[in-house]
């Protein structure tokens, strides 16, 4: 069975020096991409309230929170 690490890291972290470090290892693959998983995550809170939608319910951050979980 595979394990699955994620590694993340505020810029100037030194999280592309670990994955740099790790990659030197025959036995795991470090992929060098950039995800924009964190923009994503952020958009959505920031844009939550700003929907006609939501603005007529009021803020449910329960409904927000299984929205980050989802993705």
């Amino acid at each position: 069975m595979k394990n699955f690490f994620f590694i993340s890291g505020l810029p100037r972290s030194g999280s592309t020096l670990l994955c740099n470090i790790l990659a030197q290892n025959n036995e795991l693959f470090v992929s060098k991409a950039t995800s924009g998983c964190h923009d994503v995550l952020f958009n959505v809170r920031n844009q939550w309230d700003k929907l006609i939608e939501h603005q007529a319910e009021g803020v449910d951050y329960e409904q927000l929170k299984e929205s980050y979980r989802a993705y």
